[in-house]
């Protein structure tokens, strides 16, 4: 993908040059002096006779003359613009028959969209006598009003140009290799959650807490059991397209679509746009259900143009392959609150290595917000009963007290009812007829040899599969043939049991039992306040069966200069970019 809005606009200009010199080759009273030469100027010319067409079309019956006339060009010029639009896939022409009375324009595109969002991407290009001008097109208020905001705006400040050469600040961040995931035929989408949330945007996000929180949306309020919402008027994505509600219904369709969530189903009748800046969520129901879901780093804003996927975050995919993707800076993003310029994400340590060899490099530990590593035992595994589960539990238990230390540790007191029940069932040890399989997932941070070590010293016989962060993202966990997991997973504080049970790799083996059936059923059909309770009743399931046992939140190493400051994480557990600082180098080395 390249950022260049000359460079999008003169690849899509390119293909149709020849064509849109034939339209306007006879006709050179119709252009302005010079127009010839801007490809710039002649889609902007376009886009402007189309919008007048859809003006006229909308008040109006079809009739050749009138429509040359509010056009202001001939009837021979009119024939080849309505013929290049209708190959261009912009309208569909139906001619008439005679002298074309009877011939008919249905629009494929919003003309205004279109017209809004050309005049957006050169808008540093146009002068003050082009924008008066197009104040006076048969365009809405909203539209009028976005355009005098984002000139007002070009006065003071425009987009960053960095000259050519100038790399700018750039972080190097080591990863584990990612799937590619289809988000259209067309276009392809390298997924990792540390992608999806430096680029994408959301209409609901998550604060420090996990709380819901607005994102794109500006307000919004329940109608019934509609839910509108009001999208925010600043939004561009990267190539200067203003986001619209066409934009975030087109991407929500998409995401309802790919995912599959027994919460979600039937929730969701269909989503409309009512106004530029307006859509609708049809529910079946009212439910507090709706927003929580809609804070997914999958639930992100895109829109597809031929192969490239344009987002609104503020940074932007420039390239990507399965071992290095290249990050760059939106330059329109509204909240830039870093010193970073690009990002790349590298997956092959031959590639990072010497990255590692320059000077001033500092390891530093971010502690990741609300992603937890955990071992979870396979309900559905007849090799173990449940005295061995609470044995097994209860010396990860021990492990964890004298191996796992520092903050991020995670000590609930539910979980030493492990080593209590233990005690008082008066087992000093538990025999195993078989090898206890485990699977060790690579991206837990503590030492795993060090904890099947020990559980081995304890008389807890293991036969141990290693699998990828990649691997185990593509597996049905439903289908692994093991007793136990190693994992890391984004858990949410504010709505952990929620995205247990609903979007966390740990639903495979529990979304089927009846406890889980009956809490979402309660997260569906009931309103907040009772969720605690069924929340509560699963955890103690959880619990009493000897299920699950949590270690500590999930911590990555980083190897950045010692400029780097202010290097956290997101609440949705992966770092931040945007608030990544670079102080000066002498005063980083005091």
């Amino acid at each position: 993908m390249k950022a260049s809005i000359l460079s999008y606009l003169a690849t899509w200009t390119r293909l149709k040059m020849v064509s849109l010199f034939n339209v306007f080759s006879d006709v050179p009273p119709l252009l302005p002096e010079g127009i010839m030469h801007s490809e710039v100027f002649l889609l902007f010319y376009l886009d402007k006779k189309l919008l007048l067409l859809h003006d006229f079309i909308e008040n109006h019956e079809f009739d050749r003359r009138q429509i040359a006339e509010r056009l202001e060009v001939s009837d021979r010029h009119l024939t080849r613009l309505l013929n290049l639009w209708h190959e261009e896939g912009v309208i569909e022409y139906k001619k008439g028959q005679g002298r074309g009375i009877h011939s008919e324009v249905l629009f494929k595109v919003n003309p205004e969209e279109r017209f809004v969002n050309e005049f957006m991407r050169n808008i540093n290009k146009l002068t003050l006598g082009d924008i008066e001008e197009t104040l006076n097109l048969p365009i809405s208020d909203i539209s009028k009003m976005v355009i005098k905001e984002k000139t007002e705006m070009l006065l003071y400040q425009h987009p960053a140009q960095e000259s050519p050469g100038e790399e700018g600040n750039v972080f190097v961040d080591y990863m584990d290799p990612v799937p590619d995931r289809e988000l259209e035929k067309a276009a392809c989408y390298a997924q990792s959650d540390h992608t999806l949330f430096n680029t994408m945007c959301r209409l609901y996000d998550l604060d420090d807490s996990g709380a819901v929180k607005r994102g794109l949306a500006s307000f919004d309020e329940w109608h019934g059991n509609r839910l509108r919402i009001y999208i925010r008027k600043d939004i561009q994505f990267y190539n200067g397209d203003i986001l619209y509600a066409t934009d975030v219904v087109d991407s929500l369709n998409r995401y309802l679509q790919n995912q599959s969530s027994d919460v979600m189903d039937g929730i969701i009748q269909s989503i409309e746009v009512l106004s530029a800046f307006q859509l609708e969520i049809r529910a079946a129901y009212r439910t507090d259900l709706l927003k929580p879901m809609l804070t997914s780093l999958e639930a992100g804003i895109y829109k597809i143009e031929g192969e490239q996927v344009l987002t609104t975050g503020p940074f932007y995919v420039d390239t990507s392959n399965h071992s290095d993707t290249t990050l760059l800076r939106n330059p329109y993003y509204m909240n830039p609150a870093g010193d970073l310029k690009k990002i790349r994400l590298i997956s092959d340590i031959e590639k990072y290595l010497p990255y590692l060899n320059q000077r001033d490099m500092e390891t530093r530990s971010v502690p990741l917000q609300n992603r937890v590593e955990y071992a979870l035992i396979n309900p559905h595994s007849d090799a173990l009963d449940h005295n061995q589960r609470l044995y097994v539990l209860s010396v990860m238990q021990k492990f964890k007290e004298e191996y796992v230390k520092g903050e991020n540790k995670i000590d609930h007191r539910t979980y030493h009812q492990y080593q209590e029940r233990l005690a008082s069932s008066g087992l000093d040890a538990v025999s195993f007829e078989k090898p206890l399989k485990l699977l060790c997932i690579d991206r837990v941070s503590f030492g795993t040899d060090q904890l099947i070590h020990f559980l081995i010293e304890h008389d807890v016989p293991v036969l141990v599969t290693y699998m990828s962060a990649e691997d185990y993202h593509e597996m049905d966990t439903r289908s692994l043939d093991v007793d136990m997991l190693l994992n890391c997973e984004f858990v949410p504080s504010a709505y952990k049991y929620l995205h247990l049970v609903s979007h966390a790799r740990f639903s495979g083996w529990f979304k089927e039992s009846p406890i889980a059936k009956n809490l979402i059923y309660v997260y569906k059909n009931k309103h907040r306040e009772y969720w605690t309770h069924m929340e509560n009743r699963f955890i103690s399931h959880l619990v009493n069966h000897a299920y699950v046992l949590p270690f500590t939140y999930s911590q990555k190493r980083v190897n950045v200069p010692a400029s780097f400051r202010n290097i956290a994480s997101s609440p949705f557990g992966v770092i931040d970019y945007n608030r990544i600082m670079v102080i000066d180098q002498e005063e980083a080395k005091q």
